[in-house]
């Protein structure tokens, strides 16, 4: 029950400056100096996996799980 706060981070990359307070350059930094990749996000629904449509086709009885609409 740990993976939406384990896995939501930033993606860091190499450290562009010593002072990022000061910084003006182009590139989105965070507050350690380090260049911003990306994100990785996680949601609850993330817990289940989809029920692939043939399944959903085969049973009208079944939804499909949250978050997959």
């Amino acid at each position: 029950g740990i993976l939406v706060e384990e896995v939501n981070r930033q993606i860091l990359g190499l450290k562009i400056t010593d002072d990022p307070a000061n910084y003006d350059g182009q590139y989105n930094i965070n507050e350690d100096g380090y260049l911003i990749l990306g994100e990785l996000k996680c949601y609850n629904h993330n817990y289940l996996w989809p029920i692939p449509l043939t399944e959903l086709d085969v049973n009208d009885n079944m939804v499909q799980n949250p978050g997959y609409n």
